[in-house]
C-alpha cells in the first residue's frame, strides 16, 4: 500500500491572481504551506521542509505568512517520531524549503534531493524572482543550509523505487519537480506549485501559476503532466485537507476525480 498525508505547516493570505494567470480577483485566500508524509515501497519519504518561523518571514519581507498556522519542521518530526529516508525538495521557494534550517538537527541522515537547475537559480535568481529564495538576505537558508545536509542534486526525472518517480515540472521554477505515485493502476502526482489550486487544473481548462519563470516552459510542462493520465494533487488548495481523511493512495485518486467529475456536471 502507497500511503499519502498532508501535514499543514503554516498559512499564508494570497489572492486568487496570483495563483492563477489571468485571473483578476484580488481578494485574499489563506493558503495552507503543506508537507508531505509518504510511505512506498518500504520507503519513508517526506516532500517539502516548510519554512522558517514568522520573525524570519517578516525580515524577509514576506508579510502575508499567518504566524498563528506555523509548525516548524523539528516540531513535526518530534510528534510523528519517524526518522524520512528520503526529503524530496519540490522547488527552493522560502515557504516549502526555508525549513533547511531545521534538517542537519532534525533529519542529519536524510537524503535530500533536488534539481541542478533549481540550486543554480535559487543561488543566483532574477531580479523578479529574488523575493521568494530570500536571496541577499544574511538569514538565506540556501547557501546556510544546503552544505549541512546530505544533498544530492539530480537533474530530470528520477527514479526513486518501483512506484515512486521524481519528475521535473519546469515553469513556475526552472528546476521545480513533483513525486509521481503509481500502484495496481492508481496514480497521483503531487505538483507542487507547477498546480497551486484544483482550479488551475480542474477547471475545465488548464490555467498556469500567475508566478512563473517561463510560461513557455510552464505551457509544455502542463503537456507533459496530461501525457501522464494521472491525477494532479495541488500545493496550496484550502480544500487539499478534505481529500486525506484516508492515506490510501487508491481512495484518494477516487475522491478527487469523483470529487471534480460531479462539480463539472
Amino acid at each position: 500500500m502507497i500511503k499519502i498525508k498532508p501535514h499543514i505547516m503554516g498559512g499564508i493570505r494570497i489572492s486568487r491572481s496570483r495563483l492563477i494567470l489571468g485571473v483578476l480577483d484580488e481578494s485574499p485566500i489563506i493558503s495552507p504551506i503543506l508537507i508531505w508524509d509518504i510511505y512506498v515501497d518500504g520507503i519513508n519519504i517526506l516532500f517539502d521542509v516548510g519554512s522558517y518561523p514568522a520573525e524570519m518571514a517578516y525580515y524577509n519581507n514576506h508579510t502575508h505568512f499567518i504566524p498563528a498556522f506555523y509548525v516548524s519542521l523539528t516540531e513535526f518530526i518530534n510528534n510523528s517520531r519517524k526518522d524520512f529516508d528520503v526529503v524530496v525538495l519540490s522547488h527552493l521557494h522560502w515557504d516549502h524549503a526555508s525549513g533547511l534550517m531545521y534538517l542537519p538537527e532534525s533529519l542529519p541522515r536524510s537524503r535530500v534531493l533536488v534539481q541542478k537547475s533549481e540550486v543554480e537559480f535559487g543561488l543566483s535568481p532574477s531580479e523578479n524572482h529574488k523575493i521568494f529564495y530570500d536571496y541577499g538576505s544574511s538569514n538565506n537558508y540556501i547557501r546556510n543550509y544546503m552544505n549541512k545536509s546530505n544533498f544530492e542534486i539530480i537533474n530530470g526525472d528520477y527514479t526513486l523505487s518501483e512506484h515512486a518517480r521524481i519528475i521535473h515540472l519546469p515553469g513556475h521554477t526552472p528546476g521545480l519537480q513533483g513525486l509521481l505515485l503509481e500502484k495496481d493502476g492508481s496514480s497521483v502526482l503531487i505538483a507542487s506549485d507547477t498546480v497551486p489550486l484544483f482550479e488551475n487544473w480542474y477547471s475545465g481548462e488548464r490555467r498556469i501559476n500567475g508566478i512563473f519563470y517561463d510560461k513557455n516552459l510552464f505551457i509544455a510542462t502542463y503537456k507533459k503532466i496530461e501525457s501522464l493520465n494521472t491525477t494532479v494533487i495541488p500545493s496550496h488548495d484550502p480544500l487539499i485537507p478534505f481529500f486525506f481523511e484516508n492515506e490510501d493512495l487508491r481512495i484518494i485518486a477516487k475522491k478527487i476525480k469523483s470529487y471534480f467529475s460531479e462539480k463539472r456536471d
